[in-house]
């Protein structure tokens, strides 16, 4: 039996790693060229970073970044999110700028000149306003970022692109972030100054190819999602016991059958409202998804 071709998107996770996180002159290329066109940074002398799992404890979930880089001023990471930005997400990337600061300090010597910059390069599958790129990052409440700032997060919004493609032709970089919102070029006018867009086509023709490969990195996406939803359901189920207890405390009724229907957002918000409530049908009627 030949090898079997599997329909892929470019903007598939496991897809994305495979062409951008690989070791490689190739796939490095192909990662500075995304960091210069989305933040503008120096990338002489970039590296790869280690890939393996770090934790800060024992208990602490182990997250591995395949698309790290490291370089003498900053570390920067690339992840690709097939989804609209929802809660969890947004939460889950904070963690990941807020933990790469940490783990910099691990040697408990506590020198924070030595401290650098961590940038992290989402791509997300949707249409935000109309900026293909959006930047966050701390600021003062009136605009300023804040003197030396180590905490930055790129956001490339890509279904931006199809206005863009309507307009003009691609420059490189945006028929890059057009394969990967619309999996095809068909149609679009573009440059190729640099093969970018060769690279990613002939990528796809390997990975499509290896089915076994296919197989062992779909049953890892498999148990790494139901171990999320593991952890995120535990997450919930502790929120929702302790929203329980107070409710008994004050009120002394047993609210576990309404509560079980509220997400962690909702289980949080009927928490706040707890203490401004003197009834349990109050706290009810106040409460609105």
């Amino acid at each position: 039996m030949g090898k079997e071709k599997t329909k892929l998107d470019y903007k598939d996770d496991l897809f994305f790693k495979f062409y951008c996180g690989k070791v490689g002159e190739a796939s490095l290329d192909f990662r500075r060229f995304l960091i210069e066109n989305i933040t503008h940074l120096n990338t002489d002398g970039i590296r790869i970073g280690n890939g393996e799992p770090v934790v800060l404890t024992s208990s602490d979930k182990k997250i591995i970044m395949d698309t790290f880089i490291i370089h003498d001023d900053y570390f920067l990471d690339m992840e690709m999110q097939n989804s609209t930005l929802n809660i969890y997400q947004s939460k889950r990337f904070q963690y990941y700028l807020c933990k790469n600061i940490v783990l910099q300090m691990m040697d408990k010597q506590k020198d924070y000149q030595k401290i650098k910059e961590f940038h992290l390069i989402l791509f997300i599958n949707r249409e935000y306003k109309d900026k293909m790129i959006d930047y966050a990052s701390l600021r003062y409440e009136h605009g300023d970022l804040i003197s030396n700032c180590i905490v930055h997060m790129h956001i490339v919004n890509l279904k931006n692109i199809d206005r863009i493609a309507k307009e003009r032709k691609l420059s490189e970089f945006e028929a890059v972030i057009y394969l990967m919102a619309n999996n095809t070029l068909e149609g679009i006018d573009y440059e190729e100054k640099e093969g970018m867009v060769s690279y990613m086509k002939a990528n796809y023709e390997i990975f499509g190819s290896d089915v076994t490969m296919m197989k062992r990195l779909l049953k890892e996406r498999e148990e790494e999602v139901f171990r999320q939803m593991e952890m995120e359901e535990s997450k919930i189920e502790g929120i929702r016991n302790m929203v329980q207890r107070r409710i008994e405390r004050k009120y002394h009724r047993d609210a576990s059958d309404w509560l079980i229907n509220f997400n962690e957002e909702e289980l949080y918000k009927i928490d706040g409202l707890i203490d401004d409530c003197h009834t349990y049908n109050e706290l009810m009627k106040r409460f609105v998804v």
